[in-house]
């Protein structure tokens, strides 16, 4: 597949796709080259037919319009066969210009059939230029019309009519400021395109940098001086606000988004060309469509906070949070605006959203780890300071005659303790880091469950048979995991199953770590044989040991029967822990 994609990247020959065709000024001289061609064309086959001039100017007529009709076709030629866009549009335009000015000229002036190849002109600018090349292209055009009838009326006086004249005078100019509008009205559409599609990179962690970024964004979108976000939290009583107008300023009230705003028009984006206080009328959307409202749409605290001149509002209500954003004193608003307006609200909503559910997120993640390293202390820490506890209970209760032999015991309390700190050590690394807990840089996993395996045989009078095998090449990230997992489980099977004997294998083989505990105990409650997804479904066995071998990406496997339990863990050695 990738041979495929670097083949199609890399084609050479007639068969690759030119990457310049897709710009707008290689599409513009495509469509300017073929509608010359089609227009001089029709042209040439009009005259042909039915010359409208005298005798003399009829063959003159017919060879210029031929002529340039061999000039469209070659430059349709050059244009679709060109390797990139037309380096000089300007003299390509220019040319056009100066062809037809001759044309005009020589084919009667003020009357002449070429006169319609200067709408096209200006067409031709409109697409090139926008509005500036339409209005130095109608200055032009304009003035050879004006310098042909001139001529003209200088003629016979049959050969001039002074009301054609003025009338196509007043087309140029009527399509030159339609043309212009047009033209300026896409430059308009594609500086938001272009702004829309900078929207700020801001990391959704920083809220206070993002919503910053956001207001000065809005206003350069919607081509506004001013800019203020209104927002509350869901579970904040709290009014934010953020205004821009050339520096971002933040400030934090009391709450209140939908008293910003009049009551009609919570509900609803608008824009008002005149929110100084009077009762103008507002354009506001609905669910027929925009409707106008006249009133004040503003609280008098807002307009007179931001002297307000013109407004235009737009709502946004997200799962963590609701408010509005609001554009002062842009000009000439429309109904495309509101909108535009309300598409940018929608963003900004959809961002602050954003800040929200990562925090959400991330307090869930929290308060999970805190739940799982509780269920750890449970079921590890607490079970093995038990045991410490029937330790000092039984030297308590030794007769003052043994009394010497009290300072091994004590020693053997001593390492117990000592050996739970290092536990606990690593459960509280769990909530500080990412990684698997900080663990001691001696720690060893062999000499770690030799350790475990005399203190619970000591503590609860428990028979523990196992062999050991090459644990300590075991990365220590996995080493912890794995040791924590045995600590759990043969403290459930000496504390909650009553078992006299336990067997313990732990094996490292093809890349997997394979934990397998086996008691002689009374079991569970339930008896069979059960794999993972049906303890997680059905909420039976060890909680704590199920959740930890899903968070290590691998499976648990539990046998109950009436003489003991088979608890087998697997899990593989990437990824590494979470």
């Amino acid at each position: 597949m990738r041979e495929g994609w670097e083949s199609l990247g890399t084609a050479k020959g007639p068969d690759r796709i030119p990457s310049h065709l897709y710009s707008q000024e290689a599409r513009a001289d495509r469509l300017i080259a073929l509608a010359r061609v089609l227009l001089a064309s029709f042209s040439l086959w009009a005259v042909w037919v039915e010359p409208t001039h005298p005798v003399g100017y009829g063959p003159l007529m017919q060879g210029l319009m031929a002529l340039y009709v061999v000039y469209s076709l070659t430059t349709l030629a050059i244009v679709g066969r060109a390797p990139a866009p037309l380096r000089h549009p300007v003299f390509a335009h220019l040319l056009d210009l100066v062809i037809l000015s001759v044309l005009f000229v020589v084919t009667s002036g003020a009357s002449s059939a070429i006169f319609p190849f200067f709408t096209f002109s200006l067409a031709a600018a409109t697409l090139r230029r926008q509005r500036r090349g339409t209005l130095w292209t109608a200055v032009a055009t304009i003035a050879v019309v004006a310098g042909g009838g001139l001529y003209t009326a200088a003629g016979p006086p049959q050969a001039f009519k002074l009301n054609e004249f003025i009338i196509r005078l007043v087309a140029l100019a009527v399509a030159a400021v339609l043309l212009g509008k047009l033209g300026a009205y896409e430059a308009g559409v594609r500086r938001v395109l272009h702004n829309l599609a900078n929207e700020p990179e801001v990391g959704t962690d920083n809220l206070d940098t993002l919503v910053r970024d956001l207001a000065r964004w809005a206003a350069d979108v919607l081509n506004a001086p001013r800019a203020l976000i209104a927002w509350e939290e869901a579970d904040e009583p709290w009014l934010y606000l953020v205004w821009w107008q050339g520096e971002a300023r933040y400030a934090q009230e009391p709450p209140g988004v939908r008293d910003l705003v009049a009551e009609d028009m919570a509900s609803a984006d608008f824009l008002c060309h005149g929110a100084g206080g009077r009762q103008e009328p507002v354009l506001h959307t609905s669910p027929e469509g925009f409707k106008r409202w006249r009133g004040e749409p503003l609280h008098p605290s807002l307009r007179h906070r931001f002297s307000v001149g013109s407004v235009l509002s737009a709502r946004f209500e997200v799962e963590g949070a609701s408010g509005r954003l609001f554009l002062f004193e842009k000009p000439k608003m429309t109904s495309d605006d509101i909108l535009l307006g309300g598409i940018v609200a929608r963003r900004i909503g959809a961002r602050l959203n954003q800040v929200y559910l990562l925090r959400r997120l991330s307090e869930r993640a929290a308060l999970k780890e805190g739940v799982k390293v509780a269920g750890d202390l449970h079921d590890g820490a607490l079970h093995a300071l038990a045991g410490v506890a029937l330790e000092l209970e039984g030297l308590l209760r030794m007769p003052k005659s043994e009394l010497a032999e009290a300072h091994d015991r004590m020693r053997e309390i001593q390492d117990s303790l000592v050996a739970e700190q290092r536990t606990l050590r690593m459960l509280i690394g769990r909530l500080r880091t990412s990684r698997s807990g900080v663990v001691d840089p001696g720690f060893t996993l062999s000499a770690s469950l030799r350790d475990l395996v005399e203190r619970l045989e000591r503590q609860w009078n428990l028979k523990v048979e196992w062999s050991e095998s090459d644990l300590d090449a075991l990365p220590t990230r996995w080493a912890s995991e794995v040791y924590l997992l045995v600590h759990e489980a043969l403290l459930n099977a000496a504390r909650h199953a009553g078992a006299s004997l336990v067997k313990l294998d732990v094996t490292i083989k093809d890349g997997c770590v394979t934990i397998v505990i086996a008691d002689d105990g009374h079991g569970f409650g339930f008896k069979g044989r059960y794999d993972q997804a049906t303890l997680a479904a059905l909420r039976l066995g060890p909680a704590t040991l199920r959740e930890r071998a899903t968070l290590l990406g691998g499976n648990l496997t539990l046998d109950s029967t009436e003489r003991g339990t088979r608890l087998e863990i697997s899990f593989p050695l990437e990824p590494s822990p979470r």
